[in-house]
This record gives C-alpha cells, sequence and structure tokens, in this order.
C-alpha cells in the first residue's frame, strides 16, 4: 500500500506559503463500513454509474477507483471530490493533477471549487477548458491550472466520468509552481486580455460591482511570460471567477474546441435524447434533458423530436393530463426545449429576460421559439396542437434542473392548471449572452436577471409547489406519484 502524500508544495512565490494534504491520494485506504469506497473521499452514485475501489488496474499501490456505466446510455456524471484548506500570501499558479486509465479521454474530468471563508470564489474544470489527459501507454496524465489569490481558504475539488464506459483514476495531486516569470506578457497575449475585459466590462450583469484597476492588475501579473492567446485562456478564466465574488455563479469560459463543438453540426459525444411515455389514467409523460447545441440543423431535429413524441401520445391516447419531467435537464439552449415543448406551454409570451429598466420577452408562436421578434429563433416546421389545449400539466423540477432547463421550467408559470413538484432548482437563472473571441474562445456571460410571464423576478432558484424529499435511486419515485396523484384529481 502506497505511504505517498501529495503535499500542497511550500512555494518558491517570494516567501508565498501553502500547505496541506490531499487525503488518501492513491485511494489506498478504505471506509471502515465499506471496504468498496475510498476513505475520505465522498461519492454519491449517480443513476445509470458505479463507482468503488476496484484491483485489476493501478498505476501504483494495490487499487484505484474504477468508475463505469451501468446502462447504454446513463444521462448526468459520476462525481468523487474531497475538500482541504488552503494557505497564501500571493497571487499563485497551482496544478490539480491525476492519473486516469480510459478508452474515453473526453468523459473524464477534473474540477475544482475555490472558497473564501464564507463563497466559492472561483470554479474551473478541465472538460469546459477542453483537455484531455496527456501521455502515451494506459495511464495519462490529466492537469487542471487553478489561478489562485490569497484570499482562498478552502478547495473543493474532485472528478468525474460521464458517458458509456469505464475509467480508472489513481495518485491526485495538488502541486504548486516552482517559481515566477518577470517578463511582461506579449503584446499578442495583452491584446487578448484587453478583448476579454472589454465584453466582461460592458456587459456583465455584476460589472459594476467588480474592483477593475484591481483585477486588470491582477491579470497582468498571472500573464506573466505568457507568449500565446492559449496560454492567455487561464487568465480569461479567472476574469470570470472574479465575478462570481459579486454573485454571479453563471458566466462561464470555453475554449475553442468546446465553443466549436457547441456549434457543430455533430455532437461529439452521446447526448441523452427525449423520451415520452403514456402511463395511466390518461397521463402522458414527457421528460427533456439538457440540450448543449446552438447549430441550427441540430436545434431544429432536438425541437421537432419533442414535438413528434408528443403527437404520437396525444393522437394514440386520451391524454387528459401530462407530466413534464425537467429535473435531469441541466441546461444549454433553451430555444429548442421551449419549441419541442410547445404544444404543452401554449401560444404567447413566456417570461421576459430583465435589465434595468429593459424588459426582453420570449415566446412561443407558430412553432417558433424566440426571444424579442420571431424569425431568428427555433422553429419547428408543422407544430402540433393539443387534442384538449387546456390540459393540466404537472412540471418536475429539482437541484440538477439548472440554467436554460430553469428557464425552461419558468415558461410554465403562469400557465393555467399547471403545478410543480420535486425540489428546489439549481438557482442559475440569470440569462446569458454569448460572446466569441478572436480565437474561437467564447465567453458565456449573466447579462440580464428572469422573470416569468407574469413578471414576477427569479433571482435565485425557482421552487416547488409541492416539495417532494429526496428518496434513494432504487425507490418509488415519489415526486412521479405525487404529481399523477394531482393530475388525476383534476
Amino acid at each position: 500500500m502506497t505511504t505517498r502524500l501529495f503535499l500542497l508544495l511550500a512555494l518558491l512565490l517570494s516567501g508565498s506559503a501553502m500547505s496541506q494534504s490531499i487525503q488518501n491520494p492513491g485511494f489506498e485506504a478504505t471506509k471502515p463500513t465499506d471496504q468498496l469506497r475510498p476513505d475520505a473521499w465522498t461519492i454519491k452514485e449517480t443513476a445509470g454509474f458505479s463507482a468503488q475501489l476496484d484491483r485489476t488496474h493501478t498505476l501504483s499501490g494495490a487499487q484505484a477507483l474504477k468508475i463505469a456505466s451501468t446502462v447504454d446510455a446513463p444521462s448526468g456524471f459520476q462525481s468523487f471530490s474531497q475538500a482541504c484548506p488552503v494557505q497564501l500570501t500571493r497571487p499563485t499558479v497551482v496544478h490539480l493533477r491525476t492519473s486516469i486509465k480510459s478508452g474515453n479521454p473526453a468523459g473524464v474530468a477534473l474540477w475544482c471549487q475555490i472558497w473564501d471563508d464564507k463563497k466559492m470564489i472561483g470554479f474551473v474544470n478541465s472538460q469546459s477548458r477542453g483537455i484531455e489527459p496527456t501521455g502515451t501507454g494506459d495511464w495519462r496524465e490529466l492537469d487542471l491550472t487553478l489561478l489562485v489569490k490569497p484570499n482562498a481558504k478552502r478547495f473543493v475539488f474532485g472528478g468525474y466520468m460521464q458517458g458509456k464506459g469505464e475509467a480508472w483514476f489513481d495518485e491526485v495531486r495538488f502541486e504548486t509552481a516552482a517559481g515566477t516569470n518577470d517578463t511582461p506578457p506579449s503584446p499578442v497575449v495583452k491584446a487578448y486580455l484587453d478583448e476579454a475585459i472589454v465584453i466582461v466590462q460592458q456587459n456583465a450583469l455584476v460589472r459594476d460591482s467588480v474592483q477593475w484597476p484591481q483585477t486588470k492588475a491582477e491579470m497582468l501579473g498571472f500573464a506573466s511570460g505568457m507568449q500565446t492567446e492559449r496560454e492567455a485562456h487561464l487568465v480569461v478564466e479567472h476574469l470570470i471567477n472574479v465575478l462570481t465574488q459579486y454573485g454571479d455563479k453563471h458566466s462561464s469560459f470555453s475554449g475553442p474546441k468546446r465553443a466549436a463543438a457547441y456549434r457543430a453540426a455533430q455532437p461529439t459525444e452521446q447526448a441523452p435524447k427525449p423520451v415520452a411515455n403514456y402511463l395511466e389514467q390518461g397521463i402522458a409523460y414527457v421528460a427533456v434533458p439538457s440540450f448543449g447545441s446552438v447549430n441550427e440543423q441540430r436545434t431544429l431535429d432536438f425541437a421537432t423530436e419533442i414535438q413528434s413524441l408528443i403527437r404520437a401520445i396525444d393522437t394514440k391516447h386520451a391524454v387528459s393530463g401530462w407530466i413534464v419531467d425537467l429535473r435531469n435537464n441541466g441546461g444549454g439552449n433553451m430555444y429548442p426545449m421551449i419549441a419541442g415543448l410547445g404544444p404543452l406551454l401554449g401560444e404567447g409570451t413566456l417570461g421576459y429576460f430583465v435589465k434595468a429598466k429593459d424588459e426582453v420577452a420570449w415566446a412561443y408562436n407558430k412553432g417558433e421559439a424566440y426571444a424579442g421578434k420571431p424569425g431568428g429563433g427555433t422553429k419547428v416546421a408543422a407544430p402540433y396542437h393539443l387534442r384538449s389545449k387546456n390540459a393540466p400539466v404537472a412540471v418536475l423540477i429539482g437541484s440538477r434542473t439548472a440554467s436554460s432547463g430553469e428557464m425552461t421550467a419558468i415558461s410554465f408559470v403562469g400557465r393555467p392548471a399547471t403545478r410543480f413538484f420535486g425540489q428546489p432548482t439549481a438557482g442559475f437563472t440569470t440569462a446569458n449572452r454569448s460572446f466569441d473571441l478572436s480565437d474561437g474562445a467564447k465567453i458565456n456571460l449573466a447579462v440580464s436577471v428572469t422573470a416569468d410571464r407574469n413578471h414576477q423576478k427569479y433571482p435565485q432558484r425557482l421552487t416547488p409547489d409541492q416539495e417532494i424529499e429526496k428518496q434513494p435511486q432504487e425507490a418509488t419515485d415519489l415526486t412521479i406519484e405525487a404529481a399523477k396523484a394531482w393530475l388525476v384529481k383534476r
């Protein structure tokens, strides 16, 4: 059994110091009550995945952590995590690293939240940066670089796998840069950072709260010695993390690779599909998952598929009530979701984006979901109309309902004969706008708050009308049962 602990090493950076160990970095110690789970790590098993210790593939020591899918098309992801304190005396470059064995390197990731005494002040994710494991052989290294300010007090960090397959993780560690580079950033890097600063300073919802002189100085300091735009991505991501200190937890940065995948005609990974079933007693069920593309053909296909499922059930059965399940909808592009659910939402204004005193409505009309004026949204060619247009709708929401998933849920607020069941949503209810940078990277910036069709604002999360207690994955779905009971009584 390995005894190595990878310390957060003392820096050689002008007396700056940071020290603390990751507990059980090689997954050698097991929980006293469960020999298949690693001690000191938190693992909340996700339906469709398994996560346990394994002795068949290891980098060092006797065992590693194995995550595997247990169904053909799992939704969501399986993660593992830990927290540790941190102490810094100056801005520092830190690397979170692990070794991974996987046949699908694009489906594995590292992530880290950076916290001060009270709140999260930064978040980084290797997948959003388009970082994949490097090296040769069965085991490869995944490296997530963090730019950390002295006010950081705690890291909450870990890894995950999504999609079909299996992956082994071993030897998780933090390492710090061994020195500084006092060379100013190249003109290319400085111009790139100026480009990002202008976008954020002019458009961010919390722009007036940011201490801009201090933030710009920090960015130039972190950029010391950088020569290319690719290197500067870290500093742009730091700028986005600065926004979190002022209440913005929805803005994000995507490198060119991930931004291109978002615009691509074909998905880069197996994406979950909408499903629909006729249950019983006149009740139909529709589940709409996340959808992460702005490609015109893909958005149209997704919206059309949802409407086709609704059409098939409504024409085959005498449907008197509908369940719309958004519990696994983590966001993406709201317009194909709304266009697909248009027959259930009904036509007209569904909500508003609010910025200062200005409001921009989003709506569904004649098969199209759009914001502002029709003509630029997602439009289904032959929109379906329910046989019972006033049929009641039960909307299911939960902690994984986020971002555009929350916007889709808010679109149902104020609809007659509609009730929400489940748990509060994730709270990413600000409206975002995408800005392209010169190298193809993208800043997805929170620019306004959201209001429902009755002008009620949602600065935080959406809460259900009937909250249902969390339950084990294998238990009866009490949220669906509660929704069915309400619909039967209508």
